[in-house]
């Protein structure tokens, strides 16, 4: 279905580590598995690069495994 509003950062976050935690979605993922669990309609594009660790400039939120693969980053 059509989203009522344009997800924002934290909507995104926060879809993806509910969707983890209850095990719809791996701890390592594609961009294509998160598209596939909150719906075609999430804008995620370059989400994942852009909130990478070590990205300098966006906040913290992917860790990069290997080509188009990302985990959550993980608490220190």
């Amino acid at each position: 279905g059509i989203l009522p509003f344009m997800p924002t950062e934290g909507h995104i976050i926060k879809a993806i580590k509910a969707a983890v935690k209850s095990g719809k979605l791996a701890k390592e993922f594609r961009a294509a598995d998160v598209k596939k669990v909150l719906g075609k309609d999430w804008k995620i594009g370059n989400f994942f690069s852009k909130h990478r660790v070590g990205n300098g400039k966006y906040t913290e939120h992917f860790e990069n495994i290997d080509w188009g693969l990302w985990r959550l980053k993980q608490s220190k």
